[in-house]
């Protein structure tokens, strides 16, 4: 008896440990947030110091001369589907801390496709706005809130939200409040596409998203469009194939036969105040 409950013990303490971990390396950054990275640098500085990197071989994540949006460098994301998982799926991804609730958030990026880029394919999510379950109440990760994806060649848009306090523990089943998919229109093979995001978070009423591609407004939509976390969504942008950890997806076959895929970006902006009039989209 005794033996058990020591050992009921040390599994609680374990749990609220890595709770407490958890939760300390998903923290928003204190006061204003503002990232700006256009690599001009020539490394990725800017998310060692203000994000993380998640890749897991050398070419994940190169720094080039050409294609460029603007400047003299960009990102290029590499992933293969014989790439080992890092955190738990295969990607070749830069993150942001989480974002704080009550504020209203503006995005930017530009993303480059090659000319050769295949119609069918796995879906590839490029960018992923993802929850930070809060773990310490046993809740399991859940699917991004919003993201942006490349499904049959098309630019598609996802967005899913849920107001209860623990969505989904491991042992019962993910029911959100609801779920929308918007298809935005063709893929821009061979040149630069900009992306411009005005998101004011929330799992109740007052939330916003708003989406821009190339100075037009592609998606608006009102209401909720988070998870109830103790934090808001953080940004992820790179190259993100879930169905390649899949046993499903681990052979290249049919239509999916696809082993690898590589994705540009450049002129990355995040900031929870007014952006510069650059980043915001013409009316």
């Amino acid at each position: 008896m005794i033996c058990a409950g020591a050992a009921l013990a040390a599994l609680l303490l374990g749990h609220l440990g890595y709770g407490l971990a958890h939760r300390l390396y998903n923290a928003p950054s204190d006061g204003d947030f503002s990232l700006v990275s256009d690599f001009e640098s020539g490394d990725t500085a800017v998310w060692n110091e203000q994000g993380v990197v998640q890749i897991c071989c050398e070419d994940s994540l190169e720094i080039v001369t050409a294609p460029v949006r603007r400047g003299r460098y960009a990102a290029r994301f590499n992933l293969r589907r014989t790439d080992p998982d890092v955190k738990g799926g295969r990607r070749a991804e830069v993150r942001t801390k989480a974002a704080r609730w009550g504020r209203e958030y503006w995005y930017a990026f530009s993303i480059f496709l090659t000319s050769d880029w295949p119609v069918q394919q796995a879906p590839v999510t490029v960018a992923q706005w993802h929850a930070v379950p809060d773990v310490w109440l046993a809740e399991a990760g859940n699917p991004p809130p919003f993201r942006l994806l490349i499904e049959d060649g098309q630019w598609t848009l996802a967005a899913i939200w849920d107001s209860k306090r623990v969505s989904r523990t491991w042992f019962t089943t993910f029911v959100p409040d609801g779920y929308t998919l918007k298809r935005i229109g063709p893929v821009d093979d061979g040149r630069w596409s900009d992306w411009r995001f005005r998101i004011r978070w929330s799992y109740g009423d007052d939330g916003l998203v708003e989406a821009w591609k190339d100075g037009q407004l592609a998606f608006r939509r009102d209401g909720a469009n988070a998870y109830n976390d103790a934090f808001a969504p953080y940004l992820k942008v790179g190259l993100y194939i879930p169905r390649w950890s899949t046993p499903s997806g681990s052979p290249s076959t049919g239509s999916d036969a696809i082993d690898r895929h590589t994705v540009y970006f450049d002129e990355i902006q995040v900031t929870d105040r007014r952006p510069q009039t650059a980043m915001v989209p013409e009316p």
